[in-house]
Protein backbone atom coordinates (compact mmCIF):
# COMPACT_ATOMS: atom_id res chain seq x y z
CA UNK A 1 0.00 0.00 0.00
CA UNK A 2 1.24 3.38 -1.10
CA UNK A 3 2.09 6.12 1.87
CA UNK A 4 0.17 8.61 0.04
CA UNK A 5 -3.29 9.09 -1.27
CA UNK A 6 -3.24 9.77 -5.32
CA UNK A 7 -7.22 10.12 -5.31
CA UNK A 8 -5.88 13.62 -3.74
CA UNK A 9 -2.74 15.12 -4.89
CA UNK A 10 -2.25 18.42 -2.64
CA UNK A 11 -3.13 16.64 0.70
CA UNK A 12 -0.28 16.73 2.64
CA UNK A 13 0.35 13.20 4.60
CA UNK A 14 2.57 11.89 7.42
CA UNK A 15 2.81 7.83 8.20
CA UNK A 16 3.99 6.79 10.51
CA UNK A 17 6.98 3.52 10.27
CA UNK A 18 6.77 1.66 13.77
CA UNK A 19 10.09 1.52 15.15
CA UNK A 20 11.21 4.19 13.54
CA UNK A 21 13.31 6.72 15.33
CA UNK A 22 13.52 8.70 11.50
CA UNK A 23 11.40 11.05 9.54
CA UNK A 24 11.46 12.08 6.62
CA UNK A 25 9.70 15.61 5.77
CA UNK A 26 9.35 16.74 2.66
CA UNK A 27 9.07 20.47 1.49
CA UNK A 28 7.81 21.89 -1.53
CA UNK A 29 8.22 24.86 -3.24
CA UNK A 30 6.58 28.80 -4.82
CA UNK A 31 2.92 27.13 -5.94
CA UNK A 32 3.86 23.20 -5.25
CA UNK A 33 2.08 20.35 -3.62
CA UNK A 34 3.24 17.58 -1.31
CA UNK A 35 2.36 15.27 -4.56
CA UNK A 36 6.03 16.23 -6.39
CA UNK A 37 7.72 14.06 -3.50
CA UNK A 38 5.67 10.71 -4.25
CA UNK A 39 8.42 8.92 -5.80
CA UNK A 40 10.86 9.83 -3.38
CA UNK A 41 8.28 9.12 -0.47
CA UNK A 42 7.92 5.52 -0.98
CA UNK A 43 11.98 5.10 -1.22
CA UNK A 44 12.46 6.40 2.12
CA UNK A 45 8.73 4.33 3.45
CA UNK A 46 10.54 1.33 1.98
CA UNK A 47 13.89 2.10 4.16
CA UNK A 48 11.76 2.12 7.26
CA UNK A 49 11.66 5.66 7.88
CA UNK A 50 8.51 7.35 8.60
CA UNK A 51 7.63 10.47 6.59
CA UNK A 52 5.54 13.39 6.20
CA UNK A 53 5.22 15.86 3.02
CA UNK A 54 3.60 19.52 3.76
CA UNK A 55 1.37 21.60 2.32
CA UNK A 56 2.40 25.34 2.82
CA UNK A 57 0.03 27.91 3.74
CA UNK A 58 -1.76 29.43 0.70
CA UNK A 59 -1.03 26.38 -1.05
CA UNK A 60 -4.06 24.19 -2.27
CA UNK A 61 -6.56 26.51 -2.72
CA UNK A 62 -6.94 29.27 -4.25
CA UNK A 63 -5.69 31.90 -6.00
CA UNK A 64 -6.64 34.81 -3.92
CA UNK A 65 -5.79 32.52 -0.95
CA UNK A 66 -2.45 32.42 -2.13
CA UNK A 67 -1.80 36.37 -2.95
CA UNK A 68 -3.30 36.82 0.76
CA UNK A 69 -0.71 34.40 2.72
CA UNK A 70 2.48 36.45 3.47
CA UNK A 71 5.71 34.96 3.24
CA UNK A 72 6.45 34.59 6.63
CA UNK A 73 3.68 32.16 7.27
CA UNK A 74 5.56 29.67 4.93
CA UNK A 75 8.42 30.13 7.61
CA UNK A 76 6.27 29.82 10.98
CA UNK A 77 4.26 26.50 9.38
CA UNK A 78 7.49 24.82 7.68
CA UNK A 79 8.95 25.45 11.64
CA UNK A 80 6.08 24.59 14.03
CA UNK A 81 5.75 21.06 12.17
CA UNK A 82 9.36 20.31 12.20
CA UNK A 83 9.45 20.83 15.75
CA UNK A 84 6.25 19.10 16.32
CA UNK A 85 8.19 15.84 14.49
CA UNK A 86 11.77 16.48 16.33
CA UNK A 87 9.46 15.90 19.83
CA UNK A 88 8.53 12.30 18.58
CA UNK A 89 11.55 11.42 16.28
CA UNK A 90 15.41 11.65 17.64
CA UNK A 91 16.45 12.34 13.53
CA UNK A 92 14.99 14.46 11.10
CA UNK A 93 15.96 14.77 7.52
CA UNK A 94 14.72 17.71 5.63
CA UNK A 95 14.06 17.12 1.38
CA UNK A 96 13.11 20.58 -0.16
CA UNK A 97 12.41 21.62 -3.75
CA UNK A 98 12.89 24.85 -4.69
CA UNK A 99 11.72 27.47 -2.06
CA UNK A 100 11.23 24.60 0.42
CA UNK A 101 14.95 24.13 0.02
CA UNK A 102 15.28 27.51 1.39
CA UNK A 103 12.57 26.91 4.20
CA UNK A 104 14.78 23.28 5.37
CA UNK A 105 18.22 24.98 5.54
CA UNK A 106 16.82 27.84 8.04
CA UNK A 107 15.26 25.48 9.97
CA UNK A 108 18.87 22.72 10.09
CA UNK A 109 19.86 25.43 12.33
CA UNK A 110 17.87 25.26 15.71
CA UNK A 111 19.12 22.21 17.77
CA UNK A 112 15.62 21.57 18.75
CA UNK A 113 14.61 20.69 15.48
CA UNK A 114 17.18 16.97 15.50
CA UNK A 115 17.81 18.56 11.83
CA UNK A 116 20.68 15.69 10.68
CA UNK A 117 20.70 16.11 7.05
CA UNK A 118 19.36 18.11 3.90
CA UNK A 119 18.84 17.46 0.44
CA UNK A 120 17.94 20.21 -1.69
CA UNK A 121 16.68 19.78 -5.24
CA UNK A 122 16.42 23.42 -7.21
CA UNK A 123 17.23 25.43 -4.37
CA UNK A 124 17.27 29.15 -5.54
CA UNK A 125 19.64 31.97 -4.32
CA UNK A 126 19.06 33.88 -7.42
CA UNK A 127 16.04 33.37 -10.22
CA UNK A 128 15.81 34.18 -13.57
CA UNK A 129 12.82 34.33 -16.04
CA UNK A 130 13.60 32.71 -19.26
CA UNK A 131 11.78 32.94 -22.76
CA UNK A 132 11.81 28.58 -22.17
CA UNK A 133 10.41 29.09 -18.78
CA UNK A 134 7.57 31.65 -19.83
CA UNK A 135 6.62 29.44 -22.73
CA UNK A 136 5.75 26.53 -20.47
CA UNK A 137 4.26 27.76 -17.55
CA UNK A 138 1.81 29.59 -19.80
CA UNK A 139 0.89 26.50 -21.19
CA UNK A 140 0.94 24.76 -18.18
CA UNK A 141 -1.47 27.51 -16.92
CA UNK A 142 -4.04 28.21 -19.92
CA UNK A 143 -3.51 25.98 -22.48
CA UNK A 144 -6.54 23.01 -22.55
CA UNK A 145 -5.03 19.43 -21.52
CA UNK A 146 -5.08 18.33 -25.23
CA UNK A 147 -2.33 20.27 -26.04
CA UNK A 148 0.37 20.13 -23.38
CA UNK A 149 3.17 18.23 -23.86
CA UNK A 150 4.33 16.13 -20.95
CA UNK A 151 6.56 18.95 -19.27
CA UNK A 152 3.76 21.14 -19.14
CA UNK A 153 1.60 18.42 -18.02
CA UNK A 154 3.61 17.47 -15.08
CA UNK A 155 3.75 21.53 -13.98
CA UNK A 156 0.08 21.52 -14.22
CA UNK A 157 -0.47 18.45 -11.84
CA UNK A 158 2.10 19.64 -9.21
CA UNK A 159 0.91 23.13 -9.32
CA UNK A 160 -1.26 23.67 -5.98
CA UNK A 161 -2.80 26.70 -6.75
CA UNK A 162 -6.23 27.37 -8.69
CA UNK A 163 -5.52 29.16 -12.02
CA UNK A 164 -6.53 32.75 -11.88
CA UNK A 165 -7.42 35.23 -14.62
CA UNK A 166 -4.37 36.54 -15.96
CA UNK A 167 -4.83 40.22 -14.44
CA UNK A 168 -4.64 38.51 -11.30
CA UNK A 169 -1.23 36.83 -11.28
CA UNK A 170 0.33 40.90 -11.01
CA UNK A 171 -1.55 40.22 -7.10
CA UNK A 172 1.44 37.56 -7.07
CA UNK A 173 3.93 40.19 -6.97
CA UNK A 174 4.42 40.51 -3.22
CA UNK A 175 4.74 37.02 -2.84
CA UNK A 176 7.69 36.82 -5.37
CA UNK A 177 9.17 39.77 -3.50
CA UNK A 178 9.05 37.61 0.02
CA UNK A 179 10.48 35.00 -1.84
CA UNK A 180 13.48 37.48 -2.73
CA UNK A 181 13.67 38.02 0.94
CA UNK A 182 14.13 34.21 2.41
CA UNK A 183 16.60 33.91 -0.47
CA UNK A 184 18.38 37.27 1.13
CA UNK A 185 17.77 35.44 4.51
CA UNK A 186 19.26 32.09 3.86
CA UNK A 187 22.34 33.36 1.88
CA UNK A 188 23.16 35.13 5.29
CA UNK A 189 22.65 32.20 7.09
CA UNK A 190 24.70 29.85 4.93
CA UNK A 191 27.99 30.14 7.15
CA UNK A 192 25.62 28.86 10.29
CA UNK A 193 24.72 25.65 8.65
CA UNK A 194 26.43 22.59 10.05
CA UNK A 195 24.51 19.16 8.92
CA UNK A 196 25.00 17.42 5.54
CA UNK A 197 24.08 18.72 2.58
CA UNK A 198 23.59 17.13 -1.10
CA UNK A 199 22.41 19.50 -3.75
CA UNK A 200 20.93 18.96 -7.07
CA UNK A 201 20.28 21.27 -9.21
CA UNK A 202 19.86 21.37 -12.90
CA UNK A 203 22.24 23.06 -15.30
CA UNK A 204 18.82 23.85 -17.52
CA UNK A 205 16.59 25.22 -14.94
CA UNK A 206 14.57 27.64 -15.88
CA UNK A 207 13.67 29.58 -13.31
CA UNK A 208 16.63 28.88 -10.80
CA UNK A 209 20.43 30.08 -11.88
CA UNK A 210 22.51 26.96 -11.89
CA UNK A 211 24.95 28.87 -10.19
CA UNK A 212 22.85 29.08 -6.79
CA UNK A 213 24.32 25.41 -6.65
CA UNK A 214 27.95 26.95 -6.63
CA UNK A 215 26.84 30.11 -4.21
CA UNK A 216 25.25 27.08 -1.83
CA UNK A 217 28.06 25.03 -1.63
CA UNK A 218 30.58 27.53 -0.89
CA UNK A 219 28.72 29.33 1.74
CA UNK A 220 27.64 26.41 3.72
CA UNK A 221 31.89 26.80 4.61
CA UNK A 222 31.23 24.38 7.73
CA UNK A 223 28.89 21.73 6.49
CA UNK A 224 29.57 18.92 4.55
CA UNK A 225 28.31 19.48 1.03
CA UNK A 226 27.92 17.19 -2.26
CA UNK A 227 26.87 18.84 -5.67
CA UNK A 228 24.88 16.91 -8.07
CA UNK A 229 24.23 18.14 -11.62
CA UNK A 230 21.82 17.35 -13.90
CA UNK A 231 22.38 18.25 -17.26
CA UNK A 232 19.00 18.93 -19.14
CA UNK A 233 15.96 18.35 -16.81
CA UNK A 234 13.86 21.06 -16.07
CA UNK A 235 13.19 22.76 -12.97
CA UNK A 236 10.06 20.31 -11.87
CA UNK A 237 10.52 18.02 -14.17
CA UNK A 238 13.27 15.38 -14.38
CA UNK A 239 14.20 13.67 -17.81
CA UNK A 240 13.84 9.84 -17.90
CA UNK A 241 17.74 9.01 -16.57
CA UNK A 242 18.15 12.19 -14.68
CA UNK A 243 14.81 10.93 -12.38
CA UNK A 244 16.44 7.76 -11.51
CA UNK A 245 20.09 9.48 -10.88
CA UNK A 246 17.96 11.89 -8.20
CA UNK A 247 16.26 9.07 -6.75
CA UNK A 248 20.09 6.91 -6.13
CA UNK A 249 21.63 9.95 -4.70
CA UNK A 250 18.41 10.20 -2.46
CA UNK A 251 18.64 6.69 -1.44
CA UNK A 252 22.48 6.75 -0.75
CA UNK A 253 21.91 10.32 1.28
CA UNK A 254 19.88 8.25 3.34
CA UNK A 255 21.96 5.57 3.29
CA UNK A 256 25.32 7.77 4.67
CA UNK A 257 23.43 10.18 6.73
CA UNK A 258 21.77 7.06 9.37
CA UNK A 259 25.63 5.97 9.39
CA UNK A 260 27.14 8.80 10.60
CA UNK A 261 25.00 9.31 12.96
CA UNK A 262 25.15 5.79 14.33
CA UNK A 263 28.87 6.03 14.51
Amino acid sequence: MEPFDREHPHRPYYREQEGSDTIIVFIHGFFGSPSQFWELSQIAWEKGYSIASLLLPGHGGSGREFTRTPGRQWVRFAMQRIRRYALKYRRVLLVGHSMGGLLSLHASLFPENHVAGVFLLNTPLSIHFTPRGTANGLKAVFAPQKYLDVVARSYRQVNSVQRMAPPQYLQMLPRVADLQKLMHRVREELPQVRVPVTIVQSRRDETVQWRSAVDLSAGMKNAPCRVVWLQNSWHSYYISGEKEAVEREFGWFLERICEEVKK
